[in-house]
């Protein structure tokens, strides 16, 4: 989820960026083939990054205990 979450965010930076300093055309005025590989050379790097990131941080040193009164659905 989290890698879907930064292509959006990468697609959005880039194209904000090349569009504000003049260097990039409109997405939608590109050639079909264009979009693509820049759709697919994103999502690549995306995905990587996160699977890197997953492997890299680790995770919580235990499992979390459920406690009285946090447990969704049963009272306090």
């Amino acid at each position: 989820m989290g890698s879907f979450l930064f292509l959006n965010l990468r697609l959005l930076n880039d194209q904000t960026l090349e569009n504000a300093t003049g260097v990039g055309a409109l997405p939608w005025t590109w050639p079909r083939d264009e979009q693509v590989i820049d759709l697919v050379h994103k999502s690549i790097y995306a995905f990587v990054a996160g699977a890197l990131a997953d492997r890299l941080v680790p995770g919580p040193p235990r499992p979390a205990v459920p406690r009285a009164g946090w447990t969704v659905g049963q009272p306090a």
